[in-house]
């Protein structure tokens, strides 16, 4: 028995913090559609420059222009209001019709380069006002850092986070939850990867990862540090496995999952559905079934009911890494161990 619970407990980090993969390329760039009235001999583009959370963004760092397609300006540099109800909205009038026009929104500054940016093509074949919405602005830095973390670079990805981190500080831009979600990711993966990856003597990242996952939670909607944070809470438990084996709720021998990281792992794992029910990790094999699959294990080892059928649901839906698929497979053992072996 001790040792198909050692395995549990590394098949169930296995299945949160998951494998390297291929992250998602970014939309393809599209014309505009449903244009409002307006003038139609000329055209409007207006809109809103935004980061990674949704926050606006203007000041003298923040440019937003218009350019022709051999990249020749179509108009001066716009400087967003920095406060206000208008914060970070541009607008851009008298426009051509059937010309290519290349929207551009970039933070620039001198002292560090330009940072994070925004292109769009975009073309009237009718006269009107195309609002665009928020024009989400990425990080060079945070997709360098993303970059270095799928290949196992961790000092790399880590250098180019904490560069995401000090850049935001020195140019007053709002703080940002994906800089310090991915720094808590590298710690965590340094972490796991002290088991036979990566360089030993690494057990203090995972009280790093787990602090930088509180930071970025301070922005309720980034379901990644939450994953991060049950993936990292998951392996605190597997790395504190108790030396003697203990009766966990009067049924079966566990070994180690009685501490307290437990529930933490189960409401990490709850929060980040409730934040993204369809997430879907951009840099690991980790889909929002494989968090369900996580979380009934978890209900299972707290002393809740669970039903094969929900074991059932989850595995039909083909959205399941090999570790979750592994993880329901020993749960369903787990369950017909207990209908067979009832407490006297």
């Amino acid at each position: 028995m001790k040792n198909i619970f050692y395995y549990i407990a590394f098949i169930l980090l296995i299945a949160v913090l998951g494998g390297c993969s291929g992250g998602s390329d970014p939309d393809p760039i599209t014309p505009p559609s449903g244009q409002q009235q307006g003038n139609p001999n000329l055209g409007t583009i207006s809109g809103r420059v935004v980061d990674l959370e949704g926050t606006p963004l203007g000041g003298v760092f923040v440019d937003v222009q218009l350019f022709d397609e051999d990249m020749n300006p179509m108009s001066a540099v716009y400087h967003p209001e920095q406060a206000g109800p208008v914060m970070g909205d541009f607008s851009f009038t008298n426009l051509p019709l059937n010309t290519t026009i290349i929207l551009k929104a970039e933070h620039a500054d001198s002292a560090v380069g330009r940072l994070i940016g925004y292109d769009r093509v975009l073309s009237f074949t009718s006269g009107g006002v195309e609002d665009l919405g928020d024009c989400v602005m990425n990080s060079e830095q945070l997709m360098l850092g993303w970059t270095a973390y799928k290949v196992k670079q961790y000092n790399l990805a880590l250098y180019h986070f904490e560069r995401a981190l000090n850049t935001r500080y020195a140019d007053s831009l709002s703080q940002s939850s994906s800089a310090y979600t991915g720094t808590g990711w590298v710690y965590a993966k340094r972490g796991r990867d002290r088991s036979g990856l990566g360089p030993p003597n690494r057990g203090y990242e995972w009280g790093d990862a787990v602090s930088n996952f509180i930071v970025a939670i301070a922005n309720p909607n980034d379901a990644d540090a939450y994953v991060g944070m049950a993936g990292a809470y998951m392996t605190l438990v597997a790395n504190t496995v108790l030396l003697d084996p203990v009766q966990y709720n009067g049924k079966m021998f566990i070994y180690g999952f009685t501490n307290p990281y437990m529930p933490d792992a189960l409401d990490a794992i709850e929060r980040a559905l409730e934040a993204n029910p369809d997430y879907d990790s951009a840099h690991d094999q980790i889909t929002a079934d494989d968090l369900r699959a996580c979380q009934l294990y978890n209900r299972y080892v707290i002393g809740e009911s669970i039903q094969q059928s929900e074991i059932d649901e989850l595995i039909v839906s083909n959205d399941l890494n090999v570790g979750s698929l592994q993880l329901l497979t020993a749960l369903a053992e787990f369950i017909e161990f207990d209908s067979n072996n009832p407490i006297q």
